[in-house]
């Protein structure tokens, strides 16, 4: 048990090169805090603790972590900085997940930057450099609602800077290290000063959040090879945003984001613009600000999501709160391939027809409750492809990680098999809305005949409209998706087990042989589930064709019928001549 003058504390929360970090309990009022115990006390560390605390305490913000006191341990004379606890861990240790392996989704994605981004402009706002972004200096808690909020933190190396200033000291962690300050450390004294290493550390930084893992790294791992790294780093084509080292020494440079990662297309391309930009390594420190202004950008924009039956594709776009259907139709345009004049639109089950409306109108618009896009003209893409998960084949040596790793696997299965109920959702609405339409439009056809006495006239006619064929949805969907989430928590409850070491080796052998089984029949079942959703696809486009060919029959109908009641209207008899 260790102790200062308010607090007594021996529960390790983290240890880093410079401190400890202790669960500290208040001896006045018995509360929890977080207690940062630097390792010692010498002129560079107190210079260094004194930069923390004064930068800590010019920041008051809901995204940085509060600093409460400073204090001194007992016996050793050490600095104590107490601040606020926050029991859920770091962004890295979310990343850490096995279901987080492939990187975050969409919506944790955007939550988590708004979060950084608010922090970020306090910075910004005292021109202060953090010079050390990373996963785990950004803390994670929970408030009373159960959102999630993210907090920086350890300002240890943060620096106030003045237009002029440059940076050249070597501070930061090797992974997240601009590409000057790496040369530097690793490869030569020599380095040209940079004006801001944030940038460089926060693109690095999304990357890995975005894919599940960092990018520019070598064959050999983690701080292994740092010359081929450093080529890769300061080498790297402006277009580049990772890169991979190939059998022969080679260096393949990546310019898109891998397809694991799970974003919508729209999204892929905007991030990799952003990282793009974020890496640029000139001294230019407005890429911080151009970062901010873009997420917030899209932050600011409202969400909408449509529905492609004909190819199963989910897509959502980022628009303004006050942009017109025409703009929507537009933007469903570039990403669907198909002209405004070939979209029909669906809203609870209604077409969309009314060009003066604002996308406020699809006020309960979400993935499970998208816009239904039908397209007239009959050429199209090839349905999404994610056959690459079945090429993702674990391989770790020890039990452990291979359980991670096939839990990794069944967890981006297991999303499959939900989003493939959910789109079969959507395709049996979007057959109930166009039948809806088909038969509102015959019924008004009849209303007309029936006013107008001209069910003699028209009755050839009527002979050219038939019945539309039914759609059959027959699926297995649920039940795959419940088997491949029960197997998912199997797999997680095994690897608690694993990490308490309570198997012996025969044991570990089995365990690791049942989770083989497991990862081949997911794989299997993953490679039917996909043919079944190209059957299906294959018939609702049979399906659609059909019955958009009846509606037009009926719309020409009622156009035969106008006609009619036009002639009948001029009649002589009718006009009373």
């Amino acid at each position: 048990m260790f102790e200062s003058k308010s607090f007594k504390y021996d529960v390790l929360l983290g240890r880093g090169a410079t401190a400890s970090v202790y669960k500290g309990i208040s001896k006045v009022d018995s509360q929890c805090y977080a207690l940062k115990v630097f390792n010692s006390n010498s002129s560079f560390m107190k210079k260094s603790i004194q930069n923390e605390i004064s930068i800590l305490r010019k920041l008051n913000h809901e995204n940085i972590v509060r600093i409460f006191a400073v204090e001194s341990e007992f016996f050793s004379d050490r600095a104590v900085i107490v601040m606020e606890l926050l029991e859920h861990g770091t962004l890295l240790n979310q990343l850490q997940k096995p279901k987080n392996k492939f990187g975050f989704s969409e919506r944790k994605l955007l939550g988590l930057l708004k979060d950084i981004n608010s922090g970020l402009k306090i910075l910004r706002q005292f021109k202060i450099v953090h010079r050390d972004i990373k996963p785990s200096n950004i803390l994670r808690t929970i408030d009373v609602n159960g959102r999630e909020i993210y907090k920086l933190s350890d300002f240890g190396t943060a620096k106030i800077m003045d237009e002029d200033t440059e940076l050249y000291s070597i501070v930061g962690t090797e992974e997240y290290l601009h590409p000057a300050i790496f040369r530097k450390a690793f490869i030569s004294d020599e380095s040209s000063g940079v004006k801001d290493t944030d940038s460089w550390s926060l693109g690095i930084m999304l990357y890995h959040v975005i894919t599940g893992h960092i990018p520019f790294q070598t064959q050999a791992g983690y701080r292994r090879n740092r010359q081929l790294r450093y080529e890769m780093l300061s080498k790297r084509p402006t277009s580049a945003i990772s890169a991979n080292e190939t059998e022969s020494d080679a260096i393949s440079w990546e310019r898109e984001l891998p397809e694991t990662c799970k974003l919508s297309s729209i999204m892929k391309r905007k991030f990799e613009k952003i990282i793009r930009r974020l890496l640029i390594t000139s001294n230019d420190n407005a890429s911080i600000q151009e970062y901010l202004d873009k997420v917030d950008s899209i932050l600011n924009k409202r969400d909408i999501s449509i529905f492609q039956p004909s190819t199963g594709r989910l897509v959502t776009c980022y628009l303004d709160y006050n942009a017109k259907i025409p703009y929507l139709k537009d933007k469903i345009a570039k990403e669907f391939n198909v002209r405004s004049d070939d979209q029909m639109i669906f809203f609870n089950f209604i077409e969309v027809t009314s060009d003066s409306s604002t996308i406020s109108y699809f006020t309960s618009n979400t993935k499970k409750k998208p816009l239904l896009l039908i397209e007239k003209c009959l050429i199209y893409p090839e349905p999404d492809d994610s056959s690459y998960l079945t090429e993702i084949v674990p391989s770790s040596t020890t039990t452990l990680s291979y359980a991670k790793e096939v839990c990794s696997v069944l967890h981006r299965i297991k999303k499959e098999f939900k989003y493939n109920v959910r789109n079969y959702d959507h395709i049996y609405h979007a057959v109930c809305a166009l039948n809806s339409l088909t038969l509102s439009e015959m019924r008004a056809c009849e209303e007309l005949i029936k006013n107008f006495e001209l069910s003699e006239i028209v009755k050839d006619e009527v002979q050219k409209i038939h019945n539309c064929k039914t759609f059959s949805l027959e699926t297995n969907s649920i039940k795959v998706y419940k088997s491949t989430k029960a197997q998912y928590k199997d797999v997680k409850d095994l690897i608690d087990k694993l990490k308490s070491n309570e198997f012996d080796n025969k044991t570990l052998n089995q365990k690791r042989s049942s989770l083989k089984t497991m990862y081949e029949n997911a794989s299997l079942r993953f490679q039917n589930s996909y043919q079944e959703k190209l059957k299906i696809i294959k018939e609702f486009r049979e399906w659609k064709k059909d019955t958009l060919n009846n509606l037009k029959a009926i719309r020409e109908f009622r156009g035969f019928i106008f006609k009619q009641i036009k002639k009948k209207m001029s009649s002589p008899k009718i006009n009373g001549f």
